[in-house]
Parts: C-alpha cells; structure tokens; sequence
C-alpha cells in the first residue's frame, strides 16, 4: 500500500544489499539468499517518500535495516494541471512538481510458511491455501 501522493513506476527484484562478508573470503560480500526489491516511482513530495519508506521498514516482507531511499530528484518542469492533473491534497494556488524516487530493501529470508497470518492479511489467498494444504499434510510444519 502506498501513501496517497506516492506512485509507482516500476517494481524489479535484485540481488539484495549485502549485509556480510564471506568468512572464507573477507573480501566477498554475501549477497541475501532472499534477494532484494527495487522500488522506483514518482512522487509529490519528499515528505510522502519518506512515509513510504517507514511502511516498508515496517513490513514483515522486507528487512527493515536495508530499506533505504537510493534517489529522490525533483522533475525540472512543472505539472500541467490540464494535461497531467495536479497532486492530491494539493492547493490550487501552489505549483506542482513530481519527485523521482528509487528505493531498496532485501526481502526476509522468514519462511513463508512462518509468515502465513501476515499473508492472509495481505491478500495472498492463494498461496495462505496452499500453505495451510502443505501443513495438513505434514509437508511443513
């Protein structure tokens, strides 16, 4: 869920910030086995990237410590209220700009399975069904 003057452009799934060094190479950062995400949209306001990025940190999805805004620009030309709108919550007199944002988080490595109540709440009946199916079969605990 994103905040109301938030938008995403793009959602792509990386190899995730390393959080270690390999301990046979220190040299070597250990990438997370859970990969990262890569989340870049516009915005209308710094404040609203900002809020953003606290519901991220709160996910149980991601881990906290790694969610982190990697750019916010504002766009050089203003918004045309006839062609493009104007922001929500936005005064008529005050000029609109959109806000270039990119931000970065690892996904948990937690189980699925452990994660089934935070997956029903978001939604995901599908696979809560077939987790819950795994578990009564005794294929996962």
């Amino acid at each position: 869920r994103t905040p109301t003057r938030v938008q995403i452009v793009s959602l792509s799934q990386t190899e995730g910030a390393p959080l270690e060094v390999d301990p046979a190479d220190p040299n070597v950062a250990v990438s997370p086995p859970a990969g990262g995400l890569s989340i870049e949209g516009v915005s209308c306001s710094y404040d609203a990237i900002n809020d953003f990025a606290l519901v991220l940190q709160r996910s149980p999805l991601l881990q906290s410590q790694t969610v982190a805004i990697t750019q916010a620009q504002q766009q050089p030309s203003l918004l045309d209220p006839q062609t493009q709108g104007r922001c929500p919550g936005a005064a008529v007199d005050d000029p609109d700009f959109l806000i270039d944002y990119g931000i970065g988080a690892n996904i948990t490595d937690t189980p699925a399975s452990q994660l089934i109540d935070e997956l029903e709440r978001q939604g995901t009946v599908g696979l809560v069904t077939r987790l819950r199916a795994l578990r009564e079969r005794g294929v996962i605990e």
